[in-house]
């Protein structure tokens, strides 16, 4: 078995769970954080500009059946859904019951990550031989090679924004939903919801549930019709009535595709988010706008860079937590010379024939997203087929055991597919 010296980016769910895997392979790790502590996204913070886009009521929107990384589950007293306190909570306690800390330098910023590449004889660029990364901390800094990087930075850090007419006259207030952080910005306020996504959806019931809003407003730019005339979701809520996309904006007027009009005095702009690397080398991976999607091997794996991988990009309807176990795993094994994968040629014809199903079925909407435990069950089949002869001889040492633990209920997940085993 071969042991890589592995950089990972980001201490998120992501991140935690991929360093837990290159410790378990017998990796040397080192995990770079930019802020203080773990837990990425769930680290709740007052301050907008952060990283993170957790907001104050901020909840699980999958079971924490289906949130839980393996050998680790969350708290039987937890609720279905838990708060993202309790998510925290439980990262914490994942981070120190697996001794991670000592793999994380906190309060470091990456700032570049460039491959390095072997030189022939007659000095041509030859086969890559691992990354020079560049990280800062306290204004110094330092440069470090690594075999390998696992690049966990997140997906919801880098907001899109659409502009719309008029947009910089508007003398209301205006934010995008990654720097949402408490319902009462809404009290007193006719409110409009740009956008009916998940952050759509999840900052309209916050305001709904936990303000004062004088009323609410919601315009979609595809049309989607979730609701008629004008309704309250809860007994004495703000009234909510739903409007097409929004084409103009003068004074505190909203001007709609439809040409009708509302007065409003603040918009949240749910218009989702973009992928980004500002790190990484310009050609590492090929990064697509509108939409924003990026070009990868079962969603991980740059096709003609075999020791980098990027963990929990993709969406789904699920959560990504499992997902970002499973891909983990995957990357670990390679790095450890138990699995292959599959040649250039094979993953580059894999990523066309995706981009083909992109365009033949007109997906313009979440074009990375997956089904959670199709997606994880794909993985471990490529696991499988993929397995070199050192699999069989070590795969007893190297793969967890499921083993119950307190705290655990017998119905490991709720939703009608029967997760796999994640070995």
């Amino acid at each position: 078995m071969s042991s890589k010296n592995v950089a990972v980016i980001g201490a998120g769910p992501s991140g935690l769970v991929t360093t837990r895997w290159m410790k378990t392979e017998g990796h040397k790790v080192k995990t770079y954080e930019a802020s203080s502590d773990v837990g990425g996204l769930w680290r709740y913070t007052d301050d907008p500009k952060a990283h993170s886009s957790a907001y104050t009521n901020l909840k699980t929107n999958t079971t924490k059946h289906d949130t839980q990384f393996s050998e680790f589950p969350m708290p039987k007293e937890f609720p279905n859904n838990p708060h993202n306190t309790q998510v925290l909570s439980y990262l914490e306690k994942f981070t120190d019951h697996f001794h991670l800390r000592d793999n994380i330098q906190f309060n470091t910023k990456v700032v570049q990550v460039s491959p390095v590449s072997k030189n022939t004889k007659d000095g041509e660029e030859g086969e890559e031989d691992g990354w020079i990364v560049v990280v800062e901390k306290e204004g110094k800094k330092e440069s470090h090679h690594f075999d390998a990087v696992a690049v966990c930075n997140g997906r919801t850090w880098n907001p899109v924004h659409i502009p719309v007419e008029g947009q910089e006259s508007f003398e209301g207030e205006q934010i995008h939903s990654h720097n949402y952080r408490k319902p009462t910005i809404a009290d007193g306020k006719r409110v409009l919801i740009r956008g009916v996504g998940i952050s759509g959806y999840d900052i309209l019931s916050d305001i709904c549930l936990h303000s004062s809003a004088k009323e609410l407003i919601i315009c979609t730019r595809r049309n989607k019709l979730i609701m008629k005339g004008t309704q309250s979701l809860v007994p004495g809520g703000p009234p909510i009535t739903m409007k097409p996309r929004l084409i103009r904006l003068s004074g505190l007027s909203a001007t709609f595709e439809d040409e009708t009009e509302s007065e409003v005095d603040l918009i949240i702009h749910c218009t989702g988010y973009k992928y980004g690397f500002p790190f990484l080398d310009e050609g590492v991976v090929e990064i697509e706008e509108n939409p924003s999607r990026v070009s990868l091997y079962q969603h991980v794996f740059p096709p003609d860079t075999k020791n980098i991988a990027f963990i929990g990009l993709i969406s789904t309807m699920g959560s990504i937590h499992p997902i970002a176990e499973a891909q983990g795993k995957w990357f670990a094994k390679v790095l450890a010379g138990l699995v292959n994968l599959p040649s250039t040629d094979e993953m580059n014809n894999a990523v066309d024939k995706w981009k083909q199903g992109l365009k033949q079925y007109n997906v313009v909407y979440r074009p990375l997203e997956v089904n959670q435990w199709a997606y994880i069950h794909k993985i471990e089949h490529t696991i499988e087929t993929h397995a070199t002869a050192l699999t069989n001889e070590s795969a007893d040492n190297h793969a967890p055991k499921n083993k119950k633990q307190d705290g655990d209920d017998d119905d490991i997940s709720a939703s009608d597919e029967k997760p796999p085993s994640v070995k």
